[in-house]
């Protein structure tokens, strides 16, 4: 009977990690718009993950606790609580990074930083700071400094609002380069 518990709690903790992998992976490529691999409606659907995979973990983590305040857990068991408790703070932590809004903003590209991955823009018609967004390289090799003016649509936490990352950018006005 105790071993079937130890497997059954194995099996959720390998189920609850591929199902909460499969989630991220799902959003970086609706952040990117791929639906080609996965479907909108399966996009939508697994929502469902960001609330069921957390509510498992803790209740499978409260669970090993009780049994261990009552004694009745051995170091296998101990093992398994320690790993559903980082476990739920690694999802804790990606509840953190959701708290994203998106921006678009018409810019100029100040500086390209290839090393990094990064690039500096400067709203045009803002008197905003510069802003620093993380870029994919294939939208970095199509940009050009201080020449033309860009869409550019990015992520930003709403803590910092100087950062962000790029999710598309496009050529605000293909026919016009800015003085300079």
């Amino acid at each position: 009977m105790k071993n079937q518990r130890k497997l059954t709690l194995i099996a959720v903790l390998i189920i609850v990690g591929l199902l909460w992998g499969f989630y991220i992976i799902q959003e970086e490529f609706a952040t990117y718009g791929i639906y080609e691999l996965i479907s909108y409606r399966v996009h939508e659907m697994s929502s469902v993950l960001l609330a069921f995979c957390p509510l498992v973990t803790i209740g499978c983590a409260v669970y090993l606790l009780v049994r261990l305040i009552k004694r009745d857990c051995d170091i296998i068991e101990k093992i398994l609580l320690v790993v559903f408790v980082l476990c739920f703070a690694a999802q804790a932590s990606y509840f953190d990074r959701s708290v994203v809004t998106s921006r678009v903003v018409v810019c100029t590209v100040e500086e390209i930083n290839e090393q990094d991955g990064t690039i500096i823009i400067s709203p045009v018609d803002d008197e905003a700071d510069a802003i620093t967004l993380e870029c994919p390289a294939f939208f970095r090799d199509l940009l050009v400094e201080k020449v033309h003016s860009y869409a550019v649509t990015y992520e930003r936490s709403r803590n910092n609002p100087n950062e962000g990352e790029v999710t598309m950018i496009k050529l605000s006005e293909p026919w016009h380069i800015l003085p300079g």
